[in-house]
C-alpha cells in the first residue's frame, strides 16, 4: 500500500480497506443466504464466482484507494455466495457419516490456499502484480457448472421432485444402488402421484426465513448462542493471520507455517469429532485458543522466541479446527427450510468479528500494544466454550432436521 502512502498516522486507512473487504462479505452473506434458499445453491454459487473473477481484476487497476476498498469490498461481497454455499452443497449432498469429510476437505484446501498465498506475497511484492496472479485461477471455476450438481434436499425441500429425481438417480447410478420408483411419494409417508403433485404445484410452500429461527425455544436458544460463536471464531481467525507476528517472529514466515498448522488440526477433526462429538471438540478448541493466547502476557519479552511461536502455532491450530468443525456443527443444528438463511446469518455476523479484527490488529495493536488485541479475544474465546457446553445439544450421528417442527420436538 506504499502507492498512497498508507503508512503510519495514516494505518487506519490500512484498516478501513480490509474492513471494507468484511463489509462487503457482511452483506453478501445477507444478500446470498437468502438467495441460496430462495433460487438454489448452484445459481448463487456462479453469480459469486464470476463476480469474484470481476473485481479481483479491477482490484489490480484501482486509481485510489478509496476505490481500492470499493471493489475490495465487492471482492468481500462474492465470498460467501462461494465460501458458505459450497460448504451447505457439500453438507447436504452426502450422509452424516461423511459430513466431517465434506467439512475437512474444506479446510484443508483452505490452509493449501493460505500457503499458497503466503508464497506469493512473499515474492510478489507488487501488489497489482498479486492480485493478477491471485485472480486468474478463479477462471477455473467457472467449469464446476458442469461438475456440481444442485442440492437435492433443497430441490425436495422446494418440491422440485424431478429435478431432485435426476440428481439422485445418477448419485444412485455412480454408487450402483437402486432408487424406489417416484421415491418421493413415500415422504413422510404421503402416497401422491406426479398427477397430484402437478395439480398441488400451484400452491408454493411457505418459503421461511430469518426470522423463523426465532419462533420457537430451542431454536432461538440454538441460533443466539451459535449467532456469538461466529463473529468470535472470525475475530481470532482473521486477527492472528493478519498480525501473525502478535505473539512474536516474521509475519511472512508465521503466515506460511500458520497455514502448514491448520492441515494436522484438520486431520484431528477428522479423527476426533466423531469419538468426542461435536459440541466438546468445538467447546475445547475456543478454550484452548484463549488459554494460549491469555498465557502469553506472562511471558516475558525476554524470553525465547520459540515459546511464543509454538503459543501462536497452538491457538491458531486450536481456532482453525474450531473454524472447520464449526461450519460442520453449525448447519447440524438448523432445520432444512432455514438452513442457508441461518448460515448466511452466521456468516454476516461473523463478519462483525472479522472487522474489530482488522482495527485491532492494524491499528490498535500497533498503536497501544498487543494486550489491547490479546485480552478480548481470550476472554472471549473462553465465554464461547462455557456457552457451548451448556447451551447447545451433540449433533453427532444424528439425521439433518428438515422442518422447524423436528427441532421443536
Amino acid at each position: 500500500m506504499g502507492r498512497w502512502d498508507i503508512v503510519c498516522g495514516r494505518s487506519w486507512i490500512k484498516a478501513t480497506v480490509q474492513s471494507a473487504y468484511y463489509v462487503g462479505q457482511m452483506v453478501g452473506s445477507m444478500v446470498f443466504g437468502v438467495l441460496g434458499d430462495r433460487i438454489g445453491r448452484k445459481k448463487v454459487f456462479f453469480i459469486a464466482i464470476a463476480l469474484q473473477i470481476i473485481c479481483g481484476f479491477l482490484q489490480s487497476v484501482a486509481p485510489t484507494w478509496w476505490l481500492y476498498a470499493i471493489v475490495r469490498a465487492g471482492t468481500g461481497f462474492s465470498h460467501p455466495g462461494i465460501f458458505v454455499i459450497a460448504v451447505v452443497i457439500g453438507m447436504e449432498l452426502v450422509g452424516p457419516s461423511y459430513r466431517k469429510l465434506a467439512s475437512v476437505t474444506t479446510g484443508l484446501f483452505f490452509a493449501v490456499g493460505q500457503i499458497i498465498l503466503g508464497a506469493v506475497a512473499m515474492h510478489v511484492t507488487d501488489y497489482q502484480w498479486m492480485h493478477v496472479v491471485l485472480s486468474a485461477p478463479a477462471l477455473v471455476f467457472l467449469s464446476y457448472w458442469w461438475l456440481v450438481p444442485e442440492s437435492a434436499r433443497w430441490l425436495v425441500s422446494v418440491r422440485r421432485f424431478e429435478d431432485a429425481d435426476r440428481v439422485l438417480q445418477k448419485a444412485a447410478k455412480t454408487n450402483g444402488v437402486d432408487l424406489p420408483h417416484q421415491w418421493w411419494t413415500l415422504l413422510d409417508g404421503e402416497e401422491k402421484t406426479m398427477e397430484e403433485q402437478e395439480v398441488r404445484r400451484p400452491i408454493e410452500p411457505r418459503q421461511c426465513g430469518f426470522l423463523d429461527l426465532l419462533t420457537t425455544p430451542e431454536l432461538r436458544k440454538r441460533s443466539l448462542v451459535v449467532f456469538y460463536l461466529w463473529p468470535v471464531v472470525s475475530m481470532v481467525y482473521y486477527g492472528l493471520s493478519m498480525k501473525s507476528d502478535i505473539l512474536g517472529g516474521d509475519i511472512y514466515v508465521n503466515f506460511i507455517i500458520g497455514g502448514f498448522i491448520e492441515m494436522p488440526a484438520l486431520f484431528l477433526i477428522f479423527i476426533l469429532i466423531d469419538r468426542i462429538g461435536r459440541r466438546f471438540f468445538v467447546a475445547s478448541g475456543y478454550a484452548l485458543a484463549g488459554i494460549c493466547l491469555l498465557s502469553n502476557l506472562a511471558i516475558s519479552d525476554t524470553a525465547p522466541r520459540w515459546i511464543a511461536l509454538v503459543q501462536l502455532l497452538i491457538s491458531r491450530g486450536a481456532i482453525t479446527a474450531t473454524y472447520a468443525s464449526l461450519y460442520m456443527f453449525s448447519p447440524e443444528l438448523f432445520p432444512t427450510v432455514v438452513r442457508n438463511s441461518a448460515m448466511g446469518f452466521c456468516s454476516t455476523i461473523a463478519r462483525f468479528g472479522a472487522i474489530f479484527a482488522s482495527y485491532m490488529t492494524m491499528w490498535i495493536a500497533d498503536t497501544y500494544g498487543k494486550a489491547w488485541m490479546i485480552i478480548p479475544f481470550g476472554v472471549m474465546t473462553i465465554f464461547a466454550a462455557a456457552f457451548i457446553i451448556v447451551f447447545l445439544p451433540e449433533t453427532k450421528g444424528k439425521p439433518l432436521p428438515a422442518t422447524i417442527e423436528e427441532v421443536r420436538n
